[in-house]
């Protein structure tokens, strides 16, 4: 599996930092409080993403990979020029 083409999800941020060490995109599912930003600037732990809602996370999740793929198929095209 290809950690840094996957997404580690949670609502704590044992769930990002955890993401984060295998090098996953992380997301958190919540809001920026405060209160959780004092304890993400201890831990040293800061996600990738905030979103409100596992849907939310899935929609950017899906966004992204089309953009990889988009960005795959332009290298792609460039090499063939170059080839001819």
């Amino acid at each position: 599996m290809k950690t840094s083409k996957s997404y580690m999800i949670g609502d704590g941020l044992t769930d990002i930092k955890a993401g984060q060490m295998v090098g996953c995109r992380t997301i958190l599912i919540g809001t920026l409080k405060c209160d959780l930003c004092r304890v993400m600037e201890t831990m040293v732990v800061k996600p990738d993403i905030i979103t409100h809602s596992l849907f939310a996370a899935s929609k950017i999740i899906e966004k992204e990979q089309a953009e990889d793929t988009i960005e795959i198929k332009v290298i792609e095209e460039e090499v063939k020029e170059e080839l001819v």
